[in-house]
C-alpha cells in the first residue's frame, strides 16, 4: 500500500497532512484540493482520513470537472465535426506558419 500512495503523491492525487481550515464555531474543516492541468473531465471521489480522539473518520466528497469556455467548444467540435476541426487546424497551422516567416525572414 505504501508504493501505491508514493505513486499517487508524486502525481498529485494524495495529499499528506494538507492544510486544514477549521472553523471554531461549527467545528467543520475546509482545505484545498489542486488537480493536476491534464486531469481529464469526469466525476472525482476525494476521500479523507484523519483521526479523532481515539478513533480514524473517514470523509467522503465527490465534484464534477467540466470543460468551460473556448476548451469547451474546440472538444465539442473535435468530436462532433472532426473534418472542420482538421481543416480549421491545418488553415491556423499554416498562417502561423506563414506570419513567422515574415516576422523572422533574414534574408
Amino acid at each position: 500500500h505504501q508504493a501505491y500512495g508514493e505513486l499517487l503523491a508524486e502525481d498529485a492525487l494524495m495529499i499528506i497532512d494538507p492544510p486544514w481550515v477549521i472553523d471554531e464555531q461549527s467545528g467543520q474543516f475546509s482545505t484545498s484540493v489542486r488537480l493536476p492541468a491534464n486531469a481529464p473531465p469526469g466525476r472525482y471521489q476525494v476521500i479523507a482520513f484523519t483521526r479523532g480522539v481515539g478513533q480514524t473518520l473517514t470523509l467522503s466528497s465527490g465534484f464534477e470537472l467540466i470543460q468551460s469556455g473556448i476548451v469547451s467548444r474546440l472538444a465539442t467540435t473535435a468530436y462532433q465535426q472532426p473534418a472542420l476541426y482538421g481543416i480549421a487546424a491545418l488553415l491556423f497551422a499554416l498562417l502561423f506558419g506563414w506570419l513567422i516567416g515574415i516576422i523572422f525572414n533574414r534574408r
